[in-house]
């Protein structure tokens, strides 16, 4: 339940729920964990009302000498661990009282609870929706009503934050003990911390750490005033300013973002399961799909002839529309039409990508495990693979309407729409030649090669763990572009980008397959600053957002003597998305970056031609 360094990190310190405090010499492992005093936390008081059970919460103090423990069913009290007695035990007054009076002889159970440690007390949350502060050797004692679910205070002894279930968040003055600032949210709170140097404090919600830096805690931070008795006892809390106070808006942030290729539609999906079609030209925007289960939207692809657009949530339903213009003098309205949604068992596996065929006739279903190919005109299940090696990125075939490609980091798989049989795999050059696909390198660029090879890590023992996480066919229509990416032994994320020319996937014979297919030569140094690659527009200028966010462009050649620098256009404030977020950066045809932000999806427009806005 709790656990801290003491003695100097001599010892190990843990507190569980069976009431025993044990302790481990961090110079003798082998000795394993001992209990420190057979006396502590055993209970012989008879306290009228009290039943002693596991506790609910326990805390050591910030040197390790005294802990904390509070029941459901007995007072929270506190115990002298070098000396194994209790210190003291919370009393509180039985009417609310907000002076720092004695309290009475009776008890409240205490949920949760935290030591400031600098000045000895202790920090709680009763459970009528009042938050304490209590000192165990003086038996101060101090309510304010606030109801609240966590606690934690900050290192130097004069802030702690509470937050309860509906999501508000208050930082307070310890010395005070009023509220400076608040933050309002409808998402729960299960943690909360306070950075080292006190100016910012922290919240966990859901699978998210956030980091808050409100302004009341910067001015805060640079008073001079310190916790003493004298303070607390001669100064009243209207010498405190007001509370600062915040709201958190709420929204369904986009999940998935996909661009119709040859027009000017987009599809956003978001959390709730809702999948909007936008029109960048107009503005203008339609609901596409609502998922009735409100689970987020985790796939989303559009057809070749941007005529038909399929959604799939977390849970596995999958439905499918097709766009049908209107008859001339119809308000140039789209008519979105529904077809039967694929009845496919998933086994509970998720949808983890889906591709049309060339005349969107099929749907191919990727999960974990398996594939699908659904017929959409006969409304049936033609085709079912199973494999293991299904992680891969799907595209249809550039140059071949019958087939279909899935890019792993080393190899393409090539499939038949028509059942679903494997051709013979398509290898990828393992050493970097350039666009023509020549290998032959003077001296200068068998360095450059070494080095580019040692940042992408290629070897074969490393492609084997690279996952294709992006695969595309370009906005200019004449590459492919693929990025693979894992973690290495030292945590960190290594990325590969590898462009292909369509002109490449030419139709299989016996004297393609025996030579490996070439892709572009990018050089090193502008590898390493690839983020997030978007494409490549008119000109072979390959566009990224870099390791900054800066919105870049790059000209690809032919040659490996590169004297032309990447240029950097604009960059993506942080604060407006996630890093879930910037993975749905897409970009349009004509070079507008779409960026989701909160809700919606900015658009960013930019003359890559003129330079300018």
């Amino acid at each position: 339940m709790s656990i801290i360094f003491a003695k100097n990190d001599a010892k190990v310190l843990t507190g569980s729920d069976d009431r025993v405090i044990r302790y481990l010499h961090t110079k003798n492992l082998e000795a394993g964990w001992q209990p420190l005093k057979s006396s502590l936390l055993k209970e012989s008081s008879q306290i009228e009302g009290s039943v002693i059970n596991s506790p609910m919460c326990m805390a050591f103090n910030g040197d390790g000498t005294q802990v904390g423990v509070s029941y459901r069913g007995f007072p929270l009290s506190v115990w002298a661990l070098d000396e194994g007695y209790c210190v003291g035990r919370c009393k509180r007054a039985k009417a609310f009282r907000s002076d720092k009076a004695r309290p009475s002889n009776s008890w409240f159970a205490v949920d949760r609870f935290t030591w400031n440690p600098v000045s000895g007390h202790i920090i709680g949350l009763y459970r009528d929706g009042c938050v304490f502060r209590w000192h165990p050797v003086t038996d101060e004692n101090q309510e304010a009503q606030s109801a609240a679910d966590e606690v934690a205070a900050s290192s130097d002894g004069r802030l702690f934050v509470t937050s309860n279930s509906d999501g508000t968040v208050r930082v307070w003055n310890f010395a005070y003990f009023t509220v400076i600032y608040q933050l309002s949210s409808a998402d729960l709170v299960t943690g909360l911390a306070f950075s080292p140097d006190c100016r910012r404090f922290y919240d966990l919600r859901g699978c998210s750490v956030n980091a808050w830096e409100p302004n009341s805690l910067i001015r805060f931070s640079e008073t001079e005033d310190f916790i003493n008795d004298e303070a607390s006892e001669d100064q009243s809390p209207t010498s405190i300013s007001h509370v600062s106070e915040a709201s958190l808006a709420q929204y369904e942030a986009a999940t998935v973002v996909a661009v119709a290729r040859g027009s000017t539609w987009y599809c956003v999906g978001n959390e709730e399961g809702v999948v909007d079609l936008l029109d960048a030209r107009t503005e203008g925007s339609v609901q596409l799909f609502k998922f009735l289960n409100f689970l987020s939207i985790s796939q989303l692809a559009w057809s070749h002839d941007a005529t038909h657009v399929v959604a799939a949530d977390l849970g596995g339903d999958i439905f499918v529309k097709r766009l049908v213009p209107s008859q001339v003098g119809a308000n140039g309205t789209t008519e979105l039409k529904s077809l039967a949604s694929p009845k496919i068992d998933l086994d509970g596996r998720g949808v983890q990508d889906m591709l049309f065929n060339s005349d969107s006739t099929l749907l191919l279903i990727i999960s974990e495990d398996r594939g699908h190919i659904w017929s959409l005109s006969e409304e049936k299940l033609i085709a079912t693979l199973f494999d293991q090696d299904m992680k891969r990125r799907w595209l249809q075939h550039p140059t071949q309407n019958s087939t279909f490609l899935g890019f792993g980091a080393i190899d393409s798989r090539v499939f038949r729409w028509q059942d679903f049989s494997e051709q013979p795999r398509i290898y990828f050059q393992q050493d970097h030649p350039r666009l023509d696909g020549h290998i032959k390198l003077d001296s200068t660029d068998n360095h450059t090669l070494d080095l580019a090879e040692l940042s992408l890590e290629t070897n074969d023992k490393r492609d084997s763990n690279l996952v294709v996480n992006r695969a595309m066919l370009t906005q200019d229509g004449r590459h492919i572009l693929i990025q693979a990416k894992e973690i290495n032994s030292r945590g960190q994320i290594v990325k590969r980008v590898l462009i292909f020319n369509i002109s490449s996937f030419v139709p299989a014979d016996e004297d393609v397959l025996s030579t490996p297919l070439p892709y572009a030569y990018i050089p090193p140094d502008i590898l390493s600053r690839i983020e997030i690659p978007l494409g490549i527009i008119s000109g072979s200028r390959l566009a990224f957002l870099n390791r900054d966010l800066w919105f870049c462009t790059f000209k690809l050649r032919s040659t490996h003597n590169y004297s032309e620098v990447y240029q950097q256009h604009y960059f993506i404030p942080r604060d407006w998305t996630s890093t879930e977020g910037l993975e749905q950066c897409c970009m349009m045809e004509d070079g507008s970056l779409l960026c989701p932000r909160n809700n919606e999806v900015a658009i960013i427009r930019f003359n890559l031609e003129g330079f300018g806005f």
